[in-house]
């Protein structure tokens, strides 16, 4: 068979219509190949460009979720608005789109995503922190925003994966960055990234894969969880019942797949435990999901934990965590791996979890200051192997290094130090402190 027909047939366009025979919405679908019917799926709804239609993310949908092994966890399905681009008239058909798919291919109400392109981004950098019923959040590929509901609850909305290209024309990064610093400022949640080479496109690597392990890791703040989900977590209620609980690897298998602020409560608990298995159980289950802002706290305070392995995997965690713009467990990171203090092992972890979280950021966006700043400032550090894991953290912005040797002696090393500041000034700004 053609490709070109098999296209047209696996994301054939269909009508959704209410029970009056109304057409509310056109879209086209993308069930995977090995789903279980019983098992509740996730939802990933696409919005096109001005101009596109309800197939024109599809593909690229399910190819991404193919290569990230998730695609049997999502059906995937592309919508039309009514005019040429989005706008607020779509609002009450995509309502009503959802509830509908909702029911139809038995969706998981907490793990509906969206993902935005130019007018669809627009869209969705509105509708779903408005409408954190339906979403978890979004993933938005070169729109702005505007529209934002008042709330006192901001950090309980609908989370956004933001990506703007520097080399966009169409929508220019300087246009949308102030709205997305204020969206930031706010206290709404995004992982907000500005991409060197990107023009006006979308589903864009390295952005699109991370987006989707970003996805993986969020759960709807807004709607409980399923009947079974909400007694097991009443099983928590009781500490005193709950301590050997807390210490089984099922307990922390079953939180990371209720996830979100539904199962926070019982990870700050494992957290703050006396048993150090339940802490390290707590700690890894959150190098696996976002849960609050609580439960990141929580990382911060086991980084003065009597045992090495629960420092280590709090370590561990707040890479987890940081990555998805918990600012506390970056600012957490960039302290202990500048205290001379730590154990050395320890502090080339922290420089580990730092590089990770700043390496999209490295490739042209420099958002992460704190993070930049403190690589930079590593590398005069006392110690010549965190100078080098520094040094490895920030490699590839200058192919010669600007001449830097972390095993050279500090008088050696004052040149390329100064280039690296001078650098570090032009794209972060004055240093942080």
């Amino acid at each position: 068979m053609p490709a070109t027909l098999f296209f047209l047939l696996a994301f054939a366009p269909d009508v959704y219509r209410d029970k009056d025979g109304k057409d509310v919405i056109t879209y086209a679908v993308s069930l995977p190949a090995k789903r279980n019917p019983a098992v509740p799926a996730a939802l990933w709804l696409g919005f096109h460009g001005r101009g596109g239609n309800e197939s024109q993310l599809v593909g690229s949908m399910t190819a991404g979720l193919q290569k990230a092994g998730l695609r049997d966890e999502f059906v995937v399905i592309g919508l039309k608005s009514k005019a040429d681009g989005w706008e607020n008239a779509d609002d009450e058909p995509v309502r009503k789109f959802i509830l509908y798919a909702t029911k139809t291919w038995n969706i998981d109400p907490r793990r509906i995503y969206g993902l935005g392109y130019s007018s669809g981004s627009f869209y969705l950098n509105r509708f779903a922190p408005n409408n954190s019923d339906l979403f978890a959040g979004a993933v938005t590929y070169v729109g702005g925003q505007g529209g934002i509901a008042k709330t006192d609850t901001p950090e309980n909305k609908a989370e956004l994966y933001w990506v703007v290209g520097l080399k966009d024309t169409t929508v220019k990064a300087e246009s949308v960055r102030p709205g997305a610093q204020a969206f930031l400022k706010a206290g709404f949640r995004a992982v907000y990234r500005e991409m060197g080479d990107l023009g006006h496109e979308v589903a864009k690597e390295p952005t699109f894969e991370e987006s989707l392990q970003w996805m993986k890791a969020l759960r709807n703040k807004e709607v409980a969880p399923r009947a079974e989900e909400l007694a097991f977590l009443e099983k928590f209620s009781d500490p005193q019942k709950a301590a050997s609980q807390l210490s089984e690897g099922s307990t922390w298998t079953r939180a990371v797949a209720i996830g979100g602020h539904a199962a926070a409560p019982v990870v700050l608990a494992g957290l703050q435990s006396d048993r150090e298995s339940a802490r390290s159980g707590a700690a890894q289950a959150c190098t696996k999901m976002m849960f609050d802002a609580k439960t990141v706290d929580a990382l911060v305070a086991l980084l003065e934990d009597k045992e090495s392995k629960v420092r280590l995997h709090a370590l561990s965690a707040l890479t987890f965590q940081g990555r998805w713009s918990y600012f506390g467990a970056q600012d957490a990171l960039s302290t202990f791996a500048k205290d001379p203090k730590r154990a050395g092992g320890e502090r080339k972890a922290a420089i580990a979890g730092l590089q990770e979280i700043v390496k999209i950021d490295l490739l042209g966006g420099f958002q992460l200051h704190r993070v930049i700043w403190t690589l930079v400032d590593l590398l005069d550090d006392a110690d010549g192997g965190v100078r080098q894991a520094a040094f490895l953290a920030l490699k590839g912005i200058d192919p010669a290094g600007f001449g830097y040797v972390p095993g050279a002696e500090k008088d050696k090393r004052a040149a390329a130090l100064e280039k690296w500041a001078a650098w570090c000034r032009r794209v972060c700004g004055e240093h942080p402190a």
